[in-house]
């Protein structure tokens, strides 16, 4: 166990050393460049829940967009329900930042790769609140860090060790949707930022719903349909 734990710390220390390969992270950020996450938060034993909540094609690609999801979550919160919202980038934003990188340095730092990558949702959870703030919805912006998501040091595909949401239930409590940049989170240890990797935004709205004990927890995906089987 000891030497299978010195060769991970070796092979993660070489990761940050040489950089990752663009390739494999512009694949992976691809897919997860057009989709949002809504985890829908219960208030305690009356489990108030959404039903299924719906956006367009590529429902954070533009600003018309951004004003019909914030159209979706009023409707959702005069429902009476608490919101914690996770997006993703807007758009194409991560494959043009990635492609940025590549033309400075083909094999970038990990640590400074994952400081550009994480831009890409901060904008979309500031515009966002900006668009519930246009229709009277109060609401309020968090990184990954600020909402508590722990990692371990690992640079662009970090683990979540822990999830500390300690500001999130008073900023609900105070009637405002909270909304989270997904992808990212912060090394306890070393207080860097981290991302986590392909299907992040997914990994960190699961498990925001479950520390935060939510009633339910929505994924929203931009697909032709549901498949019953692997269209591959």
């Amino acid at each position: 166990a000891l030497q299978r734990e010195e060769e991970d710390r070796r092979h993660r220390h070489h990761d940050r050393q040489t950089g990752p390969d663009l390739d494999e992270m512009s694949r992976g950020v691809a897919s997860r460049a057009h989709d949002h996450q809504v985890a829908l938060v219960g208030e305690g034993q009356n489990e108030r829940t959404a039903g299924a909540v719906g956006y367009g094609e590529k429902g954070l690609a533009d600003i018309d967009r951004l004003h019909a999801v914030a159209r979706d979550l009023k409707a959702t919160r005069d429902a009476g329900h608490q919101l914690v919202v996770v997006v993703s980038a807007m758009g194409d934003t991560t494959d043009r930042l990635v492609e940025q990188a590549r033309q400075v340095n083909p094999q970038p730092p990990r640590r400074e790769l994952d400081m550009l990558l994480t831009v890409g949702e901060r904008i979309s959870m500031s515009l966002l609140c900006m668009a519930l703030d246009a229709v009277a919805v109060p609401a309020v912006s968090f990184t990954g860090s600020q909402a508590g998501i722990i990692t371990d040091c690992s640079h662009t595909d970090a683990r979540i060790l822990a999830v500390r949401p300690i500001r999130i239930p008073e900023e609900l409590e105070a009637g405002k949707v909270v909304v989270i940049a997904g992808f990212q989170g912060v090394c306890a240890e070393t207080k860097e930022i981290t991302t986590l990797g392909r299907g992040g935004s997914d990994t960190s709205a699961v498990a925001l719903a479950h520390a935060l004990g939510a009633a339910r927890c929505e994924i929203l995906k931009d697909v032709p349909g549901v498949m019953t089987a692997d269209p591959k």
